[in-house]
């Protein structure tokens, strides 16, 4: 059985428990978006709406909230962080600009593809 690093034998890493990330989770998740897609589609509400209310008003006025999981998941892992903390920095660090040259290379050779075959778009 795989553990995540600094995990202990028969503890699991997540604070909310084993079966946070399981099958149980993802269901709700899927049914959700299933739900909203079908309540779309069937015009029981507009979603240009709805995403104007959540990101003007309801993620606006309780911004604070958001950051609740991110400083208790770092009061939890303290230990794990301050271990591995720099080489999960570093890899971030080199995962982003890999990422973003390949994203730059690849963008720039679409572009002289495009404009050989004589495509202005």
């Amino acid at each position: 059985m795989l553990r995540a690093v600094g995990e202990k034998p028969g503890v699991s890493a997540s604070p909310a428990g084993p079966s946070a990330n399981g099958p149980g989770a993802r269901f709700g998740v899927w049914a959700a978006k299933f739900g909203l897609g079908v309540a779309q589609v069937a015009g029981l509400f507009a979603l240009d709406r709805i995403g104007r209310w959540l990101t003007t008003g309801l993620f606006n006025r309780h911004l604070a909230f958001f950051f609740v999981p991110i400083a208790v998941g770092l009061l939890a892992f303290g230990d794990l962080f301050r271990e591995s903390g720099p080489g999960i920095l570093v890899s971030i660090i080199v995962g982003t600009a890999v990422g973003i040259a390949v994203t730059g290379g690849v963008t720039e050779w679409l572009l002289r593809i495009g404009s050989r075959s004589g495509d202005s778009r």
